[in-house]
Order: C-alpha cells, then structure tokens, then sequence
C-alpha cells in the first residue's frame, strides 16, 4: 500500500508491505515542493508491526518529522 500526506513544504510518501512472518513493514520519504525526494527510510521495528495501521501510522510520523527537519535545516541558512 502507499499514501500520501502533506507536510511542512512538500509531502511525504509512506510504503507499507506485509513480511514473510505475517508482521508488517513500512518506509517512507520526503518530497520538498520544487525539490527532488529523500531517500527511501525504513520506519523501523526489528520485530515489524503487528497491524498494516501501525505501520502506517509510524511512516506517517516519522515521515513528518523528517520533513519538518528538513525544512529548518533549508531555512536556516
């Protein structure tokens, strides 16, 4: 499954997939408004996530955070 959501000045795209052991994965990157996307970050648990919604849940806010980060950082120059 991908989403995406808006964040501080672009957005952010969050991946979720199912692993072999039934738990759940996801990752997610940031995409600046008139920039080019992060790299792809494992929103991570060793032991995955127990439900699709968690795992969502944790790419959406660690997704957000990155976002926000980065976007202090182009601004404080």
């Amino acid at each position: 499954m991908e989403t995406t959501v808006t964040a501080k000045l672009g957005r952010v795209e969050v991946r979720t997939a199912q692993r072999s052991d039934h738990r759940w994965a996801s990752e997610f990157r940031y995409i600046p408004n008139g920039g080019p996307p992060s790299d792809w970050t494992e929103a991570y648990a060793p032991e995955g996530f127990v439900s699709v919604g968690m795992a969502l849940s944790a790419g959406i806010l660690l997704g957000k955070d990155a976002a926000e980060n980065r976007a202090q950082t182009s601004h404080a120059g």
